[in-house]
């Protein structure tokens, strides 16, 4: 190479590592920590001030300056519970989900200070994944009993519980439990949950729960530690995806996909990669995504990712007004993204 163009590659290199730092820095994630025995996979917010979280050991804690300070607490009778998932329905009802030891869903209405179980279920195979709501309406979906998946669904806050068995589930495939976002219930009753292990999969429904269609996603599979992890969705035509295989966390291949639906058809438009295996996603804005792995942190703007940290976390919270993100992971350990 010539003199000059030795300089003017020497040149763009630089621009362009400034530029990935100047990047970098944009967006960086204060780590809290809590020191509380309990790996946090339910993360929930109400506000930027109050935020809900619940784990393993049956730990739920709550937060009302935007993730500044915890206050956390063993369930009694529950202190073996997963706490996979967990759910603001105001500022006193707030509902947690076990997903074995029991298979349970647990409500309360004075702000966490008493339970009570709302719906229990104790055969062996019954393993509960996610839930999530829409007003008083809400879904739990569990992995398949009998070739159906486990359906729970509500119409009174969590009060009681319906078990849908409309939805049949294909062999070898289940839901994941990695960060109770796995399902979606948006208004005008269209609820999505993906799938993983033999098939990688969306299934939806656009009346609420009534009827299933399913279809195929481009995201690992064909092993019970693959496939997809989580989602989230703009409106009931945009989506995201996210996964990967857990049991190879820098595995950056078939990990990521947008889900656009178009003449009736879902579709999965290329785009770059996160930076290893995925357990939660969420829109921050529509041109704005934020995932997480037990191998680090990526945002993606426009679709273009970018690794914002190495540290791992399981779950991710956006509040309404997307003014606070947090992040939680092991040990109890919360994670708030700066948003500069």
């Amino acid at each position: 190479l010539s003199e000059k163009m030795m300089k003017y590659n020497s040149s763009t290199i630089v621009f362009l590592l400034m530029a990935f730092i100047a990047n970098c820095q944009q967006y960086q994630i204060e780590i809290i920590p809590t020191n509380m025995p309990t790996s946090i996979r339910g993360l929930a917010a109400l506000n930027d001030s109050v935020f809900w979280a619940s784990g393993s050991n049956g730990y739920v804690g709550n937060s009302t300056d935007g993730g500044k300070s915890w206050q956390f607490k063993q369930i009694p009778g529950y202190d073996s519970a997963e706490f996979r998932d967990i759910e603001i329905i105001n500022e006193k009802t707030i509902l947690v989900m076990s997903s074995v030891q029991p298979a349970c869903i647990l409500k309360s209405t004075d702000k966490g200070i008493t339970w009570k179980k709302v719906y229990e279920d104790n055969r062996p195979e019954a393993f509960l994944d996610a839930m999530d709501f829409v007003g008083k309406k809400g879904i739990c979906v569990g992995d398949p009993i009998n070739g159906k998946f486990l359906l729970l669904q509500t119409t009174n806050k969590g009060d009681s519980w319906q078990i849908n068995e409309q939805c049949s589930a294909e062999d070898s495939v289940a839901a994941f439990a990695a960060s109770g976002s796995t399902i979606k219930y948006l208004k005008k009753g269209h609820i999505f949950f993906g799938t993983g292990g033999n098939k990688t999969m969306l299934y939806y429904s656009e009346n609420d729960g009534k009827s299933w269609k399913k279809t195929n996603v481009p995201l690992q599979s064909g092993a019970p530690s693959k496939g997809i992890f989580s989602i989230d969705f703009i409106d009931a035509t945009i989506g995201a995806a996210v996964g990967g295989d857990y049991v190879s966390p820098n595995d950056y291949t078939g990990n990521f996909t947008m889900l656009v639906k178009n003449d009736s058809v879902w579709k999965s438009p290329l785009s770059t990669n996160p930076n290893g295996y995925r357990s939660c996603i969420k829109f921050i804005n529509p041109y704005l995504l934020i995932a997480c792995g037990t191998s680090g942190v990526d945002i993606s703007k426009n679709l273009s990712w970018m690794n914002i940290s190495l540290e791992g976390y399981n779950v991710i919270a956006v509040s309404p007004s997307t003014n606070t993100v947090l992040l939680a992971g092991n040990n109890g350990k919360i994670g708030k993204l700066k948003l500069n």
